[in-house]
């Protein structure tokens, strides 16, 4: 079972790879796209909450965005 708390993780800290890793294992596990979807988002308010207290910087937001565009890249055309 993909834990999508794992797939939050990965895109708080950056890790792209594993983020697209999780991504296709969600998918394949025949989750939800939009909880696997609210699992990404979640994590990026949890990075915004951390930019806004200043706890991170725009480099950090960046590699987490960056991380999610690329787990999204996967879960896109199954959400169209």
């Amino acid at each position: 079972m993909v834990d999508l708390d794992e797939l939050s993780l990965a895109i708080e800290d950056g890790d792209g790879d594993l983020a697209v890793e999780l991504t296709l294992a969600a998918i394949a596990a025949g989750l939800v796209p939009q909880a696997i979807l609210g699992a990404m988002t979640a994590a990026m308010d949890e990075v915004g909450d951390r930019f806004q207290a200043n706890l991170i910087f725009v480099p950090e937001m960046l590699v987490s965005a960056r991380a999610m565009r690329r787990a999204m890249a996967e879960l896109e055309p199954i959400l169209v």
